[in-house]
């Protein structure tokens, strides 16, 4: 079969050029990776895939005029590092369907017949129009993973981080790895009797900040917060 195209086909990107090629969106995340010096380990050479969890700018805001003034500080340099380790998975690449892993195995999500997992015993007209996927993914920060919920019902797909975050758009092909696109900036969840809370509040307060990055503020008093 040969399919005639209007214009040549170019080999995507790199993590880093794609979010540079869209300053209007990502100039917030990618000043924090330079600020961070973490935009190295967004090297293809240093990486075997991965999947960078990008927030806009806008996300950014969310998160408060005060938050956003201690993170771009010299002082708040060590959260803002951390916070940026946390939207980074290292050598997995998640697709919206498939998850590789650093060696490149490829394990699809769903089962490809239109029924939740564990329905294949079922009969055509028995079978449901929705599928989901659950994902843990390390990340660049120690001791925290991304939990990622994936369902596809109709045909549209919706993926979420931590249950509450957004992918307002998902499967930015990179050369090296995927990009999917946040609308708030992921912060590590407030845990009270093992159950994720507090993801509700509009303007993140600097002192929940450091303490959900855990140890990021080694070294400062309240005051100084």
């Amino acid at each position: 079969m040969i399919h005639i195209l209007s214009s040549p086909l170019h080999p995507p990107p790199e993590t880093r050029t794609l979010l540079h090629q869209a300053p209007a969106d990502f100039s917030t995340f990618t000043l924090a990776l330079a600020r961070t010096k973490l935009a190295s380990k967004l090297d293809p050479a240093q990486r075997q895939g991965g999947t960078t969890f990008a927030p806009t700018n806008a996300a950014f805001r969310q998160l408060g005029e005060r938050a956003n003034r201690f993170l771009f500080s010299r002082q708040g340099e060590g959260c803002l590092r951390a916070l940026m380790q946390y939207h980074i998975v290292p050598n997995r690449t998640l697709y919206s369907d498939v998850l590789y892993s650093s060696n490149g195995e490829a394990h699809r999500l769903f089962s490809g017949h239109g029924g939740r997992s564990g329905d294949e015993g079922k009969g055509e007209g028995e079978r449901l129009e929705e599928e989901s996927a659950n994902v843990w993914l390390g990340t660049l920060l120690k001791d925290w993973d991304l939990k990622v919920d994936i369902k596809r019902e109709f045909g549209k797909v919706d993926m979420r981080v931590n249950g509450f975050g957004r992918v307002r758009l998902m499967n930015l092909l990179a050369r090296d790895g995927v990009v999917h696109v946040l609308d708030r900036v992921l912060v590590p969840p407030k845990r009270i009797q093992d159950k994720d809370e507090g993801e509700g509040e509009e303007e993140l307060m600097i002192e929940e900040l450091v303490e959900r990055l855990k140890g990021c503020g080694n070294g400062m008093t309240r005051g100084e917060l």
